[in-house]
């Protein structure tokens, strides 16, 4: 029903879950007109393949290598609501190019703003249809500029806002690779976990900065070694795990891990991710 959804948004515009038999009929409080059974298969047919590569990147179709990497950062950003635009764009003229104007719009939003709202993704409904209508996406897009925020502010986010994992691994990543693509290498580390033992005057802070960008680190193992939760058991057993990359000497350069460390390493990460989502506009 989704996959149904989200094509029919690229012909009708944005379409509720509970508002899709209406649309598809043609009734209630629907102003569109109804779609066929022949063309509601045909749009279906059309859709589909580029859609399953969506959900799974690894699968062949239509989609290139530079589209399906975009694919598969929205999916370890766990956004499913914008698949009607990509599906858009995917039929659209320089279609990678518009996909990648879409994933910095969208990183730049996730991490300063909130995309999880209604009015946001109908917005992004209402580009798709506008995108398939014209076919090209520069006007759409331009249209949600107002979603965009400037490199300061993503800058100030990216250092001091606690985040979610997904999140915090795809911006990890895009800096130690330098680009808005990463391969999805390494898994996440908290440093220091928010239950280890911090001082007293950093006890109050440590939940929140815990989960900043500058208290994570990417390992090549897939499991925390033993002991690994402490400062010292960090830098012995943890730390020569790093992926290709990661800022290793910085890290250990600090004698101590404390808010202070956590908050100089994100501001020099803040500073490589405006680089790598701002850098060539």
């Amino acid at each position: 029903v989704q996959f149904i959804r989200h094509a029919v948004t690229t012909r009708k515009g944005h379409v509720l879950p509970r508002d899709l038999y209406d649309v598809l009929a043609g009734r209630g409080t629907s102003s569109v007109s109804p779609f066929g059974p022949t063309d509601l298969l045909s749009l279906l047919e059309e859709a589909l393949p580029v859609y399953l590569q969506m959900i799974e990147p690894t699968r062949d179709g239509p989609a290139t290598q530079e589209q399906l990497a975009v694919f598969s950062v929205f999916n370890s950003l766990n956004v499913v609501s914008l698949r009607p635009i990509l599906l858009a764009l995917s039929r659209s003229a320089d279609a990678t190019s518009g996909m990648n104007a879409l994933l910095r719009l969208v990183m730049r939003r996730i991490v300063v703003g909130n995309l999880g709202t209604g009015n946001v993704e109908r917005r992004f409904g209402q580009a798709a249809e506008r995108i398939a209508r014209e076919g090209r996406w520069e006007t759409a897009l331009e249209s949600l500029s107002d979603l965009n925020h400037e490199p300061v502010e993503f800058r100030t986010q990216v250092h001091r806002r606690s985040m979610n994992r997904n999140l915090l691994s795809v911006l990890r990543r895009s800096v130690l690779q330098d680009s808005i693509t990463p391969e999805p290498d390494g898994f996440l580390y908290l440093i220091k976990p928010r239950d280890s033992d911090w001082s007293a005057g950093d006890q109050d802070r440590a939940a929140y900065w815990s989960s900043t960008i500058g208290n994570t680190f990417l390992a090549t193992e897939a499991r925390r070694p033993i002991g690994s939760s402490t400062w010292l058991g960090f830098k012995e057993h943890l730390l020569p795990l790093h992926v290709e990359g990661e800022v290793t000497e910085m890290i250990a350069s600090h004698e101590e891990w404390n808010i202070e460390a956590i908050s100089e390493v994100g501001f020099e990460i803040a500073e490589r991710a405006v680089k790598v989502w701002y850098g060539d506009q």
